[in-house]
């Protein structure tokens, strides 16, 4: 097998010379400069880019609240598989915060390493000094057989592979710049795509509030605050629960700090309507849902009634 082997290697070298060497050498460098331009065109980075760039524009022209349009199904559809499982667990999760389910480690670092079809760098630098090393057995193979293994023999043995080896070299690294360019452009639209999905979700959150406040203050216009029956259960002070061996406040005590006499009072309302509003977006029973509720409205009142007399 070896005198094969070997009858092949020296039937090759025959055939071959120095400038045989340059042309395939060069050769090998416009296949090399070709495999760049097309791995940096369906380069993941470059994808994650664009679509980011389109879901953007998207989210800014909607909501994340209601039904979402086919449109966008679209647009998640061309990102990355692990993007898209990160949108469907952000749908599922009820479109809570959008940075809980959108992780850059998940979403962008593993879609771009996660395999070896996208670690084109590694296969491109093997490829390279694979190339280097047959240029350099063949130069040395057709040296004449009474050359001496002088050190300029050697030198203009190894002068087109390493000329070769500088070239390639230098495409590699004009591809690595671009290809961490994209990567880092990547990564900032992809930031940017999230911070703009959390800006909709507080935007969201604001609206909610501001329509159970305006939905508190018109219901207090039309009904009674408390009934008889009921002034006892719901009077209840719904803060925190004491530690033992403090006393429970008395009615009267309770009456003084609902009552609104004055700015300070007014101020003092306002900050226990902010918390009681907040504790209805909590998960509560349906006992305290109404206490909060039934409270809130009498503070809602109250301030209403405040704001009126002060104008008189």
């Amino acid at each position: 097998m070896f005198e094969y082997l070997k009858t092949a290697f020296n039937l090759v070298s025959g055939l071959i010379n120095q400038d045989v060497l340059i042309i395939a050498s060069l050769i090998v460098l416009v296949l090399l400069v070709l495999w760049v331009i097309l791995s940096l065109v369906v380069c993941t980075e470059l994808k994650i880019v664009r679509n980011s760039k389109k879901l953007i524009a998207y989210f800014e022209e909607n909501s994340i609240t209601g039904e979402f349009s086919p449109k966008l199904y679209e647009l998640v559809s061309r990102m990355p598989q692990e993007f898209i499982r990160s949108f469907k667990m952000w749908e599922f999760k009820g479109r809570k915060l959008p940075s809980d389910s959108f992780k850059q480690d998940y979403c962008v670092e593993t879609p771009l390493y996660g395999g070896l079809y996208n670690q084109n760098r590694s296969l491109m630098s093997t490829a390279i000094h694979t190339v280097v090393i047959i240029l350099a057995i063949f130069s040395f193979a057709i040296l004449s057989t009474e050359t001496q293994l002088t050190g300029m023999a050697i030198s203009e043995a190894l002068l087109v592979p390493m000329i070769a080896y500088l070239l390639y070299r230098i495409t590699f690294y004009i591809y690595s710049t671009i290809r961490h360019y994209y990567y880092k452009l990547a990564v900032e639209k992809f930031n940017n795509l999230v911070d703009l999905l959390n800006e909709k979700y507080e935007m969201s959150l604001k609206n909610e509030d501001s329509q159970n406040y305006e939905e508190i203050a018109h219901k207090t216009e039309s009904i009674s605050y408390f009934d008889e029956d009921e002034g006892e259960e719901d009077n209840m002070d719904i803060d925190e629960k004491r530690g033992r061996g403090r006393p429970k406040k008395s009615e009267e005590e309770k009456e003084a700090e609902r009552r609104i006499e004055n700015d300070a009072d007014f101020e003092r309302a306002l900050s226990r309507a902010e918390k009681l509003m907040a504790r209805l977006h909590k998960d509560l029973s349906d006992s305290q849902k109404r206490r909060t509720n039934h409270e809130l409205a009498e503070i809602m009142g109250k301030m209403a009634e405040y704001k009126k007399n002060k104008r008189k």
